[in-house]
């Protein structure tokens, strides 16, 4: 069968330090319209036998504001931007994830989603990396699913640091 999608990139490459979070986006674009949309992660794994586990990546829908009905008249609102990055009145905000964090068990919120014929739909990839992974290069699958057609891969690879960033606050005002 013949993908009616692109997702925008064929690998992910990320260089983060330890105690901290390293993002990307993956684009998904629909030739045509999409329906059940979803992503899933492998574990992080290095040569050594090393693990990040697949816990620590996170997953997040990118969703738009419709500035259409914004009256411009009201006190602080402006104008729809001039040059949107959708090519019409929405402009991308807030990231919603996919599973609830707030929720036991999750409860899947942003995701599957759906994606309208000739439209993109961004997806943040969010990884932590917990302070005590070894240094070195860790590599893993993420695999973008949906409805009637056959799942994509997207190679992610992650090269650890060996320092932390620094915690607390450093410039008192």
């Amino acid at each position: 069968m013949t993908s009616s999608f692109a997702t925008g990139i064929s690998a992910l490459d990320l260089t983060p330090k330890w105690g901290a979070s390293a993002a990307a986006q993956i684009i998904v674009t629909a030739h045509t319209a999409l329906t059940g949309v979803t992503m899933s992660a492998s574990p992080l794994i290095d040569g050594a036998g090393h693990i990040i586990s697949a816990d620590h990546i996170s997953f997040f829908r990118e969703a738009s504001i419709d500035f259409a009905n914004i009256s411009v008249t009201a006190h602080g609102n402006l104008e729809v931007p001039q040059h949107s990055p959708s090519g019409d009145s929405r402009i991308p905000d807030p990231l919603i994830p996919f599973l609830d964090p707030y929720t036991t068990p999750a409860r899947a919120v942003g995701a599957p989603f759906n994606v309208a014929a000739g439209l993109n739909q961004p997806v943040w990839v969010d990884v932590f990396i917990p302070k005590d992974t070894l240094a070195g290069v860790y590599q893993a699958v993420i695999t973008v699913s949906l409805s009637g057609q056959s799942p994509v891969a997207v190679p992610l690879t992650l090269t650890v640091w060996e320092w932390v960033l620094a915690q607390g606050c450093f410039m008192i005002s």
